[in-house]
């Protein structure tokens, strides 16, 4: 038996509390690598400025987008949702801020490449994701959750995937192309398991709807069509079968989107912002299925994923979640509507530009631009108290 402490929360000091519970400093961690990493990238990839950070440019922002970004989102949510789950502590307070610095430790060695050994850039970005993985595991085996074991296996993926992207840097008998396949189908997961918790949940509530439960078969099938075309791309194997296997996956998750009733959704931003992310992820395995016919286009699947899908899903999540658990309404703040547009209109604009370049700096701008939307509304959210002076 793990023997835990019952649920605590962070002592409040005056005004700020960011160390209150997990949301706060994660939630304002990814916004600001949002806008971060992608202007580096673009800065680069547009040709204003020469990078060299660990292993190159290409490979820091697979990285960087994947398992930083990803990670991140994944904290501020996981920290939050899974101390609501079982009623016990997950880290606030000094650990709190000891794990968000162990995550900022992570994004700063990839730049120290000329300066320390690669097995030390693989250690100081090593350790917030196992540290992570033991924050939630605990209180969720400590209650017996078993129903929130898919949140433990794509933690531990993305582990597996963090320490194929570091060997991929050392020698070449790991392809780096592995990791980052992995490193997506992980996120795609989470963010298929997340939204498939909140979006009904948060849509029922957000405007007025009763929703008829998705049959169990129906969920059960597309996690099990999702593990097999995870396992076709990264093998390569059996393409006629994987093409196959990404048009049925376009198809349930289509079908979910009309049990959520997608399309009743349109008066409330906090919630539709949702319910495209979840398509995005829909159209990237659409998108997928054209393997045969245009590989090129089938390569723009994960763009369609991470950008729309994690764009969409994630931003909506932090706006929804941050008001509810700082005590405010649930209300639009300023802004934020036009935010949700940039973040998905940026992922149409991924799409474009590979056929049309002048789009990629639009991408870009578009991203930074709802990113910097949410931390200018969301900024005292995460520093300040619950208004309504209630504890984290």
């Amino acid at each position: 038996m793990i023997d835990l402490p019952p649920l605590r929360v962070a002592r409040q000091v005056g005004k700020y509390n960011l160390f209150g519970l997990g949301f706060r400093p994660f939630f304002l961690l990814t916004s600001l690598w949002a806008v971060i990493g992608v202007s580096l990238w673009g800065l680069w990839l547009l040709g204003y400025a020469q990078f060299s950070p660990h292993g190159g440019m290409m490979v820091w922002h697979q990285h960087e987008m994947l398992v930083g970004l990803g990670s991140a989102l994944a904290a501020g949510f996981l920290l939050t949702a899974v101390r609501n789950w079982t009623k016990l502590s997950t880290p606030t307070g000094w650990m709190l801020a000891a794990l968000a610095t162990t995550w900022l430790l992570g994004r700063l060695v990839w730049w120290l490449g000329d300066l320390i050994p690669s097995y030390l850039i693989a250690l100081g970005d090593s350790l917030f994701l196992p540290w992570l993985l033991w924050a939630i595991a605990r209180p969720i085996w400590r209650r017996k959750q078993w129903s929130q074991w898919p949140f433990i296996a794509v933690l531990c993926a993305l582990i597996v995937a963090n320490t194929l992207f570091h060997l991929a840097t050392i020698t070449e008998a790991v392809s780096n192309a592995l990791a980052s396949q992995l490193a997506t189908y992980a996120l795609v997961s989470l963010l298929l398991v997340m939204g498939g918790r909140i979006i009904p949940f948060f849509s029922e509530r957000g405007c007025a709807l009763s929703l008829k439960k998705t049959p169990e078969r129906l969920v059960q099938a597309y996690f099990a069509l999702l593990l097999l075309v995870a396992l076709l791309d990264m093998t390569g194997m059996f393409l006629s079968l994987f093409s196959v296997a990404s048009l049925l996956m376009f198809g349930l998750l289509f079908a979910q989107l009309i049990y959520w009733q997608s399309w009743r959704t349109h008066t409330n931003p906090l919630v539709w912002i949702l319910h495209l992310g979840y398509a995005g992820l829909a159209i990237g395995f659409l998108l997928k299925s054209l393997v045969l016919l245009r590989p090129d286009i089938a390569a723009l699947s994960t763009h369609a994923w991470m950008i729309i899908g994690m764009g969409g899903i994630g931003f909506g999540m932090m706006a929804r979640v941050s008001l509810g658990h700082s005590g405010r309404a649930l209300v639009v703040l300023p802004g934020m509507q036009w935010a949700f547009l940039l973040v998905i209109t940026a992922g149409v604009s991924r799409l474009l530009s590979t056929t049309w370049s002048v789009f990629l700096p639009l991408t870009v701008a578009l991203w930074v631009g709802a990113f910097l939307i949410l931390l200018w509304n969301y900024m005292p959210v995460w520093l300040q108290r619950r208004v309504d002076g209630q504890p984290d």
